[in-house]
């Protein structure tokens, strides 16, 4: 008996060594294990070298022996002793194609990818890290906080142009902080926050390994304003302002601390009891800056002026702000507080001229210097009140700004207060002796 009939199989069947007799279906070459079709191009996978997870990679290619040739490449790079690995990570990010690298590879010219990694193109960045900022986890940023910050960084990074990494070098950096058009190392410090919160974010995402700004010397903040008036003058100041909208305005800045934002803001339904002369204050710096706050029972009547005959939220202040400022300096020079301006020259236009009014006028923002003073004190007849008090009024998250600012005040009212003790003292020693005697 012949072999194939020991096996149950007909004459007419061909049967490979080692079959068990049943008939295949002849399937055509084998294909090479981990690799695959996608159409007639041939696909890999590769372990990522960030994660360790396989990648489906394509090898841009429709021919079997040029497809296994850049496999293997890609496992030899893959490797860490070889030091190629980061170029086999932007294969797998889809940042560069799998044949690009593999023709590097062959030419032995790989270095010049490596330059174009460590000097990427940041701004392909800045929108999504503009949506980051008020998505993030910790401290998401309100809207208006994040257009800021994003036109900010545009001072640096235009919108449709290229800027690559090795821009970011100290010098550069320096440079452009010492150009910008501000006057003041505080608001020079907020375009560096900008700019250090965007590298945060391209160093959480692994577009940069490493800090550009390690080297660059942050704007140091000016030190902390704090020019206040005495009540007297400010109820000097706004009896020389005619009665309106703009004497309201800053009335009721110098009477609860807020500050423009707020005032600009400010609806006939974020009057909230007039009883407790409590109003909402629609800040927008921070979410700190949203809050309640009590008025000053001199300016409360500023609240009922602005609010008469608006419902709803109908604005309670329609102030354009520089014809406002114009009757508030207008004021402060009427009764002495600071020399005139010369002839032509407003507070709009004084920049332009080329005239500096800096520091010459107590301005809207000082406005919560003179609250904050005048309630630590009691200056003006109201109860005066503590640091955690005038932090709140302020829209302060905390009291750190309060007390580097006003601790001098503090220790005015201490000095005042054991002053009135030891007179308090002296006139109940004086009362006793004239008992005995």
């Amino acid at each position: 008996m012949s072999l194939i009939g020991t096996i149950g199989a007909t004459p007419n069947q061909s049967v490979a060594p080692g079959d068990d007799g049943r008939r295949r279906k002849r399937r055509g070459p084998a294909r090479p294990r981990g690799m695959f079709l996608r159409g007639n191009v041939w696909w890999c996978r590769v372990r990522n070298p960030r994660t360790g997870a396989p990648v489906q990679v394509s090898l841009c290619t429709a021919d079997l022996g040029q497809a296994q040739r850049v496999r293997a490449a890609l496992s030899q790079m893959s490797d860490p002793r070889r030091g190629e690995s980061d170029l086999v990570q932007r294969v797998c990010d889809r940042q560069l194609k799998a044949a690009e690298l593999f023709g590097h590879f062959i030419e032995n010219s790989t270095a010049s990818l490596r330059e174009g990694t460590n000097d990427p193109d940041l701004a392909q960045h800045v929108d999504r890290w503009h949506r980051w900022l008020t998505t993030r986890s910790r401290k998401p940023l309100r809207g208006e906080q994040a257009d800021d910050y994003l036109r900010q960084l545009r001072t640096l990074i235009p919108e449709r142009r290229v800027f690559r990494r090795s821009r970011l070098a100290t010098r550069a950096v320096n440079a452009w902080l010492e150009g910008l058009p501000v006057a003041s190392t505080s608001t020079r410090n907020r375009y560096y926050a900008a700019l250090q919160s965007f590298v945060k974010y391209l160093r959480q995402n692994d577009v940069l390994s490493a800090n550009p700004l390690e080297t660059v010397e942050r704007p140091s903040n000016a030190p902390p304003r704090d020019n206040y008036r005495p009540f007297a003058d400010v109820r000097a100041v706004l009896a020389a302002m005619p009665d309106g909208e703009e004497r309201w305005y800053v009335g009721l800045a110098f009477g609860s601390g807020m500050e423009r934002s707020a005032l600009d803001n400010l609806t006939a339904r974020d009057v909230i009891d007039a009883d407790s002369r409590t109003l909402r204050a629609p800040g927008t710096k921070s979410a700190a800056r949203d809050r309640y706050v009590i008025v000053d029972a001199w300016a409360w009547q500023y609240v009922e002026k602005a609010r008469r005959g608006k419902i709803g939220h109908a604005k309670l202040f329609q102030v354009n702000y520089w014809v406002m400022l114009d009757a508030f300096y207008a004021a402060q020079i009427a009764i002495g507080w600071t020399e005139p301006l010369p002839a032509g020259i407003t507070p709009r236009n004084a920049g332009q001229k080329g005239v500096s009014i800096r520091g010459k006028f107590h301005t809207l923002h000082d406005c919560r210097h003179s609250y904050a003073a005048n309630r630590l004190t009691g200056d003006d007849g109201e109860p005066s009140r503590d640091l955690q008090f005038i932090a709140d009024q302020l829209g302060h998250a905390d009291l750190q700004m309060v007390s580097r600012v006003y601790a001098r005040h503090r220790n005015r009212i201490q000095q005042r207060e054991h002053a009135k003790a030891l007179a308090l003292a002296a006139q109940e020693q004086t009362a006793q002796q004239a008992i005995s005697g």
